[in-house]
């Protein structure tokens, strides 16, 4: 069904198939003296030995929050500020055994904590290598760091597409390498709206998605090549090529914006690749409301086989190993509430 290295659109190659979800669980974070602000996608649920944590990503308060899975705020890490233990921008986070990695896009640096808070080290991030970093996410893997990249002298409207997307560092901060590429259906397409944004396989392949495309690659975190690029048009994918100029006004911005999907996220567990889009509606540009956003999740499992479309209630935050998914049911910062659900298959 789905070409290995043939990236092509597949929309007519499938029957599309709706997944419901079963909710199993629910938890408010509270903790003492930890104040939440905003919270942003993604989360990463990890296991540990003392139980499941997740790591949330505050944009509202420049600090990244730790919690168990009944919802208790256990730790934070970071605040407004350009101090070792401050942020400016965080713009991405990961995990690398028991260090969570933070990258400041507005400090250009790379620090790492302790889950229990504790800043043990850091480093220059990747404007020294003439590189921007594109994703929400950096991972660990074989004693190196990836990041979703664009490279800067391939960064204009008439060569982005000539970019490698991921760049792979030591973990002192030493670039090794740049590799993989866009989507050959974006070569030509503007820059503004088709950026990279990257997701580990757990085998070490990584997988790439753009703004506004449905299309996924998987690149070998090995050798750097593609390794497969799959991709099926759901129906609730809207595509305009129509785009909002970076002069318009925001008005006219948002108005346009409604017309097309926007791919936010992907997750994968042991068994499954979520792939998240969204669609704005007049309702968000109003209320800011995450869950006033059209949200949707694409299964496929990790042969890029399509498994089915979920209309979700509410804003992902994240998949687990055993593919429960985390819905913020609630974004009110009093009562953050998070779901937690099973796909019924």
């Amino acid at each position: 069904m789905l070409g290995c290295t043939d990236p092509k659109d597949t929309s007519t190659e499938y029957v599309h198939r709706l997944i419901e979800l079963n909710k199993v669980d629910e938890f408010v974070l509270s903790g003492d003296g930890i104040t939440i602000g905003r919270i942003e996608t993604p989360a990463i649920v990890t296991q540990r030995n003392e139980g499941k944590r997740i790591i949330f990503y505050d944009t509202a308060l420049n600090q990244i929050l730790v919690a168990d899975t009944s919802g208790n705020l256990l730790h934070s890490m970071g605040s407004v500020g350009s101090g070792p233990e401050e942020f400016r921008n965080i713009n991405s986070f990961g995990i690398d055994a028991d260090t969570i990695i933070v990258n400041d896009a507005s400090l250009d640096l790379v620090k790492k904590f302790t889950f229990d808070g504790e800043l043990i080290g850091m480093h220059e991030a990747m404007a020294k290598d003439n590189i921007w970093h594109r994703s929400n996410r950096l991972f660990a893997y074989q004693g190196h760091y990836y990041y979703g990249t664009q490279e800067a002298d391939k960064s204009q409207p008439n060569n982005h597409w000539e970019s490698g997307i991921i760049a792979k560092y030591k973990k002192n901060g030493e670039l090794v390498e740049v590799f993989g590429s866009y989507h050959p259906s974006l070569i030509k397409t503007s820059r503004l709206y088709n950026y990279a944004n990257l997701l580990q396989r757990k085998d070490g392949d990584f997988y790439t998605t753009h703004r506004t495309s449905f299309q996924i690659q998987r690149f070998s975190g090995k050798t750097g090549e593609l390794v497969s690029s799959f991709g099926v048009k759901s129906p609730y994918f809207k595509i305009s090529k129509e785009r909002p100029r970076v002069t318009d006004t925001r008005e006219v911005k948002n108005k346009m914006n409604t017309a097309f999907s926007f791919v936010d996220d992907a997750f994968v567990s042991k068994t499954y690749l979520a792939f998240h889009f969204f669609n704005f509606t007049t309702e968000y540009w109003l209320s800011r409301n995450p869950n006033e956003k059209e949200n949707y999740f694409q299964i496929y499992d990790l042969s890029d086989n399509y498994i089915g479309d979920i209309v979700l209630p509410f804003y992902p935050l994240s998949m687990d190993d055993d593919s429960k998914i985390y819905l913020l049911e609630d974004d009110n910062p009093d009562n953050y509430t998070i779901g937690v659900y099973e796909m019924v298959l």
